[in-house]
């Protein structure tokens, strides 16, 4: 029926395929995109449509959707390909996930992304440093949680030093994301060390109480 319907729009706008795919992704009615992909084949070998249609899933949080899409949709072939696709605003999947604060979401794309999360992924910058600049600590921790982070690589190491700069006025934010860290002692405290003794002067009162803190925590959980 659908197929039927379809045929009848598409031959007055082609743009009915992206108007059904916008739908059922932001709505997550996957009754109509098993519908949709059944009568148009095709959808689910253009890149461009399958990245298209996950990032609109990710963006309203239909997490049904996004599993359909990943498991059931999107060729393994070119699950890479549908990963490093960047949207109007210029966010791939996974940075449209950091970027709304989805934490939940990120850890099921990630379980689906088969590239180096430590490198930019397309035309985006690494998943950590948009989690950094962003300040969402939870999908930080995420990334930390997930074992792909590699502490030594230098954008994981720019990433720490945007986020304990960020930190250094929120110490309650900066415990929360240590908890569980499965990021190394020595590239923490790189970090710290590189961020205070290269701009020593440039630290408020707040700030200075707050490294002290940081500092007087590490040493408690490092012990």
């Amino acid at each position: 029926m659908l197929d039927h319907v379809m045929a009848t729009i598409e031959a007055q706008d082609p743009r009915v395929v992206e108007m059904f795919l916008n739908v059922g992704c932001m709505f997550g009615h996957i009754d109509l995109l098993q519908e949709l992909f059944k009568a148009k084949p095709d959808v689910a070998q253009s890149v461009s449509r399958c990245a298209f249609a996950l990032n609109d899933a990710v963006r309203h949080g239909r997490v049904e959707v996004v599993h359909f899409l990943l498991e059931r949709v999107i060729e393994d072939t070119k699950m890479i390909d549908v990963f490093h696709q960047n949207d109007q605003s210029g966010l791939t999947v996974l940075g449209a996930a950091i970027m709304t604060g989805r934490p939940k979401m990120l850890k099921i794309l990630l379980s689906a992304y088969p590239g180096d999360i430590n490198k930019a992924v397309g035309n985006s910058p690494p998943p950590i440093k948009l989690a950094a600049q962003g300040q969402h600590y939870e999908c930080c921790k995420v990334l930390q949680e997930s074992g792909r982070l590699d502490p030594l690589c230098n954008p994981v190491f720019e990433a720490l030093t945007v986020l304990s700069s960020v930190l250094l006025a929120d110490y309650r934010g900066f415990r929360h994301l240590m908890v569980g860290e499965s990021i190394g002692k020595a590239c923490v405290m790189k970090v710290l060390g590189h961020m205070v003794g290269g701009k020593p002067k440039h630290l408020g009162r707040r700030e200075s109480e707050n490294f002290v803190k940081i500092v007087r925590f590490l040493v408690g959980k490092w012990e």
